[in-house]
């Protein structure tokens, strides 16, 4: 585009959405990967994250909750709570440095971000995350739901026994797919479709966290804050639920399975889509591209049976093949067979920190409460992913 006509653009729209253009000039003048047009986006994307992981995989891999990075905030604020808050940036920003550590963020941590209502101190966090995690996600959630799935039924459709986190490699992603990756579909020419998607790829995980919450209109904020308000609600019913219940005194195993079951029903669409997926390309032109709404019944049963059958007879190896289902399952689990201990709001965020943490990190920054659930007799999670769990900045410290 002639520079004239690109600034006359510029200056008649937003600064939150100027930014973006300025950023896809500067990444579109070094990106390369779209000139090799015979690799399709799939084939694109599956190397680019393992790609990732390779550049990961021998660093220390930190995860700090919410708590620690408003910490280090302030202390890049000049404000820090405690001299040993100042030391452990300083350790941290030296271990950056030298390449040895990563600190990845979650889906968790970007919607706790969100709630904070002062802009100012949320772009400070963003800049300090930016600087540690190099940009680095575990994917969502719900993404890893899904993909854990797929990897573990890779596996099992060959007759080979899975690996442990057999969906390590695939885990990962850059900053904006924090929500999930961005598609777009070209309905007559898949040339093209592959053409966008891998320049626009490329472009969108080069942006930083902070450019993205500039970006984010503040109505997003509100919203956020709106739907933590529901689970206020949410867990006084549950916490009466689980009290109701206390005449059936069931143990954490029985627990364990109501709750995969209700991970199940959640998930059971994109599980049965999965399944589709994987006997597609099993078994070729044998599997229908489509199917009617019977067959597909059968299928979407067929997944959550074999997750459930196979976490009830095999929980120890589902644990590390189906991770993120596990962690969160049991902390449930736990929650529930605990009746002195009330649900709480942010139990749920924590619980999705831990899953995203434990099997995937080598340590994992928490508050106490959770920590001691976590290393509890019975669920000793910190010994099954050999995952150091920590409580405060002395401890982390002192593990550094």
């Amino acid at each position: 585009m002639d520079q004239q006509k690109l600034e006359k653009l510029l200056s008649e729209i937003p600064d939150k959405q100027r930014m973006i253009f300025r950023r896809l000039e500067e990444i579109s003048e070094s990106s390369t990967s779209i000139h090799n047009k015979d690799e399709s986006f799939a084939c694109h994307l599956e190397k680019s994250e393992e790609q990732l992981f390779n550049k990961n995989s021998l660093k220390l891999k930190i995860y700090l909750d919410t708590n620690f990075w408003i910490s280090l905030r302030d202390v890049q604020l000049s404000r820090p709570k405690s001299n040993d808050d100042s030391l452990l940036l300083d350790k941290l920003l030296k271990l950056n440095a030298a390449g040895k550590i990563i600190c990845p963020i979650s889906d968790t941590i970007f919607f706790e971000l969100l709630k904070q209502k002062d802009k100012s101190t949320k772009i400070a966090m963003a800049k300090i995350i930016d600087i540690l995690c190099h940009g680095t996600i575990i994917k969502s959630y719900f993404d890893r739901l899904s993909i854990e799935f797929y990897h573990f039924l890779r596996f099992a459709e060959t007759g080979t026994t899975p690996p442990e986190l057999p969906a390590e490699k695939h885990i990962w992603s850059k900053i904006p797919y924090l929500l999930g990756a961005f598609i777009f579909t070209a309905k007559q020419n898949n040339d093209i479709q592959d053409i966008i998607n891998k320049y626009t790829y490329d472009f969108i995980s080069e942006i930083r966290l902070s450019e993205f919450m500039e970006m984010l209109d503040n109505n997003v904020f509100q919203d956020v804050n709106d739907d933590f308000d529901a689970w206020i609600g949410i867990t006084r019913s549950m916490n009466v639920q689980k009290r109701a219940n206390d005449t059936r005194n069931p143990g954490i195993n029985s627990l364990h399975a109501d709750e995969i079951a209700g991970l199940i029903g959640v998930m059971e669409n994109q599980l049965g889509q999965i399944m589709l997926q994987v006997l597609k390309a099993a078994y070729g032109d044998r599997v229908p591209i489509c199917v009617d709404e019977k067959d597909r019944q059968l299928v979407v049963e067929g997944a959550k049976k074999v997750i459930y059958n196979i976490f009830k007879f095999k929980k120890n190896k589902m644990a590390m093949w189906l991770p993120t289902y596990h962690v969160t399952a049991i902390l449930n689990a736990a929650m529930r067979k605990d009746l002195k201990r009330n649900f709480k709001p942010n139990d749920f965020f924590d619980f999705k920190h831990a899953s995203a943490a434990m099997p995937y990190c080598d340590i994992f920054a928490t508050d106490k409460p959770l920590a001691v659930l976590l290393r509890s007799g019975e669920l000793q999670l910190d010994k099954k992913y050999n995952t150091k769990v920590v409580t405060n900045t002395q401890e982390l410290l002192s593990l550094l």
